[in-house]
């Protein structure tokens, strides 16, 4: 994965979070893609190839939580690492989402810097596994 640019899909509700996330990753060399629920992220990945998804938690309709459970009982889904985001910081979430099959857990507002180390050590651990 080191050698080609790495595709991430983005999912959040909220639009600025998703613009943000959009411009300084793509700025960072990544190929990005966002949405703004959970039904149009699993749209999008049936649709098309991603190395990682970096996910919001608090949505309407579909939230995070339930979406992280489909992509990871999807047996064409399940080896690809999902990042939680989230202003919650309550530990038994935390461990919901670790328990539920996220690689990681970033709180928003996320520093860029922190989320880039966490795609790199993420996509790392798949790398290690393949």
């Amino acid at each position: 994965m080191s050698d080609k640019k790495l595709s991430i899909l983005i999912v959040d509700d909220n639009e600025e979070n998703r613009e943000i996330l959009d411009r300084r990753l793509a700025r960072l060399g990544y190929l990005t893609h966002a949405v703004g629920e959970g039904r149009s992220a699993l749209s999008a990945l049936s649709n098309g190839h991603y190395d990682l998804v970096l996910l919001d938690i608090d949505m309407p309709i579909m939230d995070g939580m339930q979406t992280l459970k489909k992509i990871k009982a999807d047996e064409t889904l399940s080896s690809l690492p999902v990042i939680m985001l989230t202003a919650m910081e309550e530990k038994d979430i935390v461990l919901e989402c670790m328990r539920s099959g996220a690689c990681g857990y970033l709180t928003k507002p996320c520093d860029i810097k922190a989320v880039e180390q966490r795609i790199k050590s993420c996509t790392k651990a798949v790398e290690i596994n393949v």
